[in-house]
């Protein structure tokens, strides 16, 4: 049996290299750790910056910012945890969640009282967490540069950006706290460890259960029975407490709200425990899915799945894991919020343990002179540094990131403040759900529609979303029929209050729907019949830093004076070109101002979203518009057919040519939207075969490809047409493609309206080429032998082909050649 070779105390402090050993120079030894102030102030700048920009640009809500804001207002002002914008869930926060943290963190607002000082200290106490890091890394692994890695790889770690950047959350605290904490265990300082585990576990009342885990460590591995069972007992008392006394206490319904999260497992956490264990292929398939693996390859590829080498420690986190994987609320499912936060500290602690792990395992199984193992035994931190630098590139949230967006703050969102300095401060208020974190520092401030005692109403039309017919009801039932009057319109903002008389809006109001000289992301021309004409769109997203549904900018200009109040819906096309979803409700703009009052002199914006839409189970998805003379989006009868003008893009139609398709998007790993731009062609494809066959003077066939020419019975023949139009067409041919035997009967056959009948002849532009591909099925009771293939176009009203002069023509059809078609298995 191979034995590990025993090293003497000279040899443990020997230099693992000569960057270490140069560090060893009494100038150089402070080096590593200023380099990683450094890494830490520049991490705060950013995303300190960051977070006010993405604040300043309206992108938090009253879910959580607000909800935090006036609660530790009111903590400050005498109201403890004091907050109003979710009803349900009572007037005190510990009615949602346990967070003692947040009293001594209302203190902050003496300093300055404002949500960006929440922000602020949400990244520095992040940041900090590369501190421990580095001790830790440089005590396991006794290299500096090691340790400077794993520093940086945590400032760089997707998952803990994601929860820096998604408002603030007391959770999102615990990833420095718990470093912290386990670094002190590791050194056996129990009481700076106890300190920090209980920091760690007043800022969330499942929290605890990881310092019980902690407690396990240090009962099991650290073998000190006393300190363990505390902690054990300690963690365990505190989530009772905070479960079953707390949350039900303060609680409208006397429980935790958020435990109907895993109803299908029981009712209480002792249900669910029982569960469980007793349920394992229940279990199993709850936690085995697509969804979870894509989290759980996501949370460790960033340190190089080294997390897997040490076990002990990344299982810390087990009851976060849990709580995330088993419940059937889809946001807890992905690393972009901040739910993944108390997971990421024991990600990198067991990651630094896995690199030490095989460093070992390098030394003892090679058997390696110590020179050399020393050397090259630190190859896993450079699979770090390199699967961090990777990950953060395609998923990170820094300037550094591939998909970076800045947040802009326009002139939209700097109006805002006059509207606000017009409320007074002791007022009651509502407000929106963007616009509430901007008054959540008073008493009472309520999250509209709940308006209870609110003396004034804050709104904004351009970006409140169209949930529940809310715009109508707005302009049907708070402008004109209820209590609350106007006080002030501009640009989309309306701030109503209490007992004042109705007024109609002014015209300042709608200069939010109307625009000059945009500048369009995807400019096009389409006229809609002879009412409306499109003029291209933008591709928004909710977030920058995560992609989840897209919004639109739709630009449009009336073609004439109208009088009809035309319906604008987006559809859902799938990866087959069928519609399988629309938006059923009038988009917010047609609301305040519809198509009768469009000017045929002005260019109309509206912002068109897809929420009602789940898309994360399809691959691939497109989105279409359409213009109806009425609200049934169902039916393609009272849709104006679109006429393509100009368009860069390949402009698709589906639904019988009723639609207009915008966008095909991608679904990667994490969800999010990719879009794919179909560019018009207008160069010669390299096709298998070429050809030069004109079809009625309009249209060319430029050659086609084939899957093979030798086929079976009952199989399908792959063929990919190139068609080049010659001139633009005012009608829409259909292509015949006919498998012929020698007496010309028809084996197979596919006719369409190209691309699987999304692209029609009419919006073709002239010299553009069409790449064509057709699937057609081989009966199978065709017999044996060579078959020629017969293509062409023809006029589907009158049934008239298109005559064919060129190529392999013969009067209105091309011959493609011959294909052996063979029985069944005969091959």
């Amino acid at each position: 049996m191979r034995t590990r070779p025993s090293t003497s105390q000279s040899e443990r402090e020997k230099p693992l290299c000569p960057i270490r050993s140069k560090l060893r120079r009494p100038h150089l030894q402070k080096l590593p750790l200023a380099l990683v102030w450094f890494l830490i102030i520049l991490y705060i700048l950013t995303f300190a910056t960051l977070s006010i920009s993405r604040y300043e640009s309206f992108k938090p809500y009253v879910l959580d910012m607000g909800n935090y804001d006036q609660a530790l207002w009111n903590t400050l002002h005498g109201r403890l945890l004091h907050f109003t914008g979710q009803p349900e869930m009572g007037r005190v926060r510990l009615g949602m969640h346990v967070e003692p943290i947040l009293i001594p963190l209302s203190l902050l607002y003496l300093v300055y009282s404002d949500p960006r000082t929440l922000l602020v200290f949400q990244a520095v106490v992040i940041a900090l967490g590369a501190l421990p890091v580095f001790w830790l890394a440089r005590e396991k692994l006794r290299n500096d540069l090691a340790a400077i890695v794993f520093a940086a790889a945590y400032l760089l770690f997707p998952p803990l950006e994601a929860a820096n950047m998604f408002d603030f959350h007391a959770v999102s605290l615990t990833p420095t706290l718990f470093l912290c904490a386990f670094y002190f265990m590791h050194k056996r300082n129990y009481r700076l460890f106890a300190l920090f585990a209980l920091l760690a576990a007043s800022c969330k009342e499942e929290i605890s259960l990881i310092v019980a885990m902690m407690g396990l460590y240090i009962f099991l591995i650290q073998r000190n029975r006393k300190e363990g069972l505390l902690t054990i007992l300690a963690g365990a008392i505190w989530f009772y407490v905070a479960v079953y006394v707390v949350i039900p206490h303060f609680h409208p319904e006397e429980t935790s709200p958020f435990l109907n999260y895993y109803e299908d497992l029981g009712d209480n956490p002792l249900q669910i425990a029982i569960s469980l264990l007793t349920r394992p292929g229940f279990t199993s398939e709850i936690l085995l899915t697509r969804q979870n693996l894509v989290y759980l390859y996501e949370l460790l590829r960033p340190f190089a799945f080294l997390s897997l080498f040490a076990p002990q420690a990344l299982l810390l986190a087990l009851p976060s894991l849990a709580i995330n994987l088993l419940s059937n609320n889809a946001s807890m499912h992905r690393l972009a919020l901040q739910y993944p936060a108390p997971i990421i500290p024991f990600v990198v602690i067991s990651s630094i343990y896995g690199a030490e792990r095989l460093r070992r395992m390098a030394n003892w199984d090679l058997g390696l002179c110590r020179e050399l193992v020393e050397r090259s035994g630190h190859w896993p931190v450079g699979l770090v540094l390199l699967c961090s630098l990777i990950s953060h590139r395609y998923h990170g949230l820094s300037p550094l990131a591939a998909h970076f967006q800045a947040y802009t703050v326009t002139a939209h969102h700097r109006l805002a403040q006059r509207f606000i300095d017009m409320i007074p401060k002791d007022a009651a208020v509502s407000a929106q759900l963007n616009l509430g974190p901007r008054l959540t520092q008073r008493e009472k401030a309520y999250l509209f529609p709940h308006v209870e005692d609110a003396e004034y109403l804050f709104l904004d039309a351009a970006s409140l979303p169209n949930t529940d017919n809310v715009h109508r009801w707005i302009q049907q039932y708070w402008l004109q029929e209820s209590e609350f009057g106007l006080v002030a319109a501009q640009d989309g903002y309306l701030l109503l209050r209490r007992g004042l008389p109705s007024s109609p809006l002014s015209d300042p109001f709608y200069s939010f729907v109307r625009v000059k000289d945009p500048c369009i992301q995807y400019p096009m021309v389409v006229n809609f019949g002879e009412a409306l004409q499109f003029l291209g769109f933008d591709i928004l997203y909710r977030e920058n830093e995560v992609i989840k549904e897209v919004h639109f900018n739709l630009y449009w200009r009336a073609l004439r004076e109208l009088d009809d109040d035309y319906f604008i819906a987006l559809y859902l096309v799938d990866s087959e070109g069928q519609v399988v979803g629309s938006t059923i409700q009038p988009q917010p703009v047609t609301v305040w101002y519809p198509t009768s009052q469009w000017k045929p002199d002005e260019t109309v914006r509206i912002l068109a979203d897809t929420l009602a839409w789940w898309t994360g189970d399809m691959a691939e998805f497109s989105v279409a518009l359409g213009v109806l003379n009425g609200d049934d989006t169902w039916d393609p009868g009272a849709r104006l057919r679109p006429q393509v003008v100009e368009a860069d893009l390949v402009t698709e139609m589906p639904s019988d040519g009723t639609l207009l398709q915008l966008m095909t998007f991608h679904n990667d790993a994490l969800y999010r939207k990719r879009p794919i731009e179909k560019k018009r062609i207008f160069t010669r494809p390299s096709a298998q075969h070429i050809l030069q066959a004109d079809l009625g003077h309009q249209v060319r066939l430029l050659g086609y490809d084939l899957s093979s020419t030798n086929l079976e019975t009952g199989g399908t023949l792959h063929l990919t047409l190139y068609w080049q139009a010659l001139t633009r067409m005012d009608r829409s041919y259909t292509v015949f493609t006919h498998l012929l035997d020698a007496q010309n009967k028809v084996w197979g056959q596919k006719d369409n309206v190209p691309m699987n009948g999304t692209y029609p002849t009419t919006v073709w532009l002239a010299g553009e080429v069409i790449v064509d591909p057709y699937d057609i099925s081989i009966h199978p009771d065709a017999p044996s032998g060579r078959y020629l293939i017969e293509i062409g176009l023809y006029d589907a009203e009158t049934g008239r082909r298109l005559g064919v002069s060129g190529g392999p023509a013969e009067g209105d059809r091309i011959l493609l050649g011959e294909v052996e078609l063979l029985s069944a298995g005969a091959q």
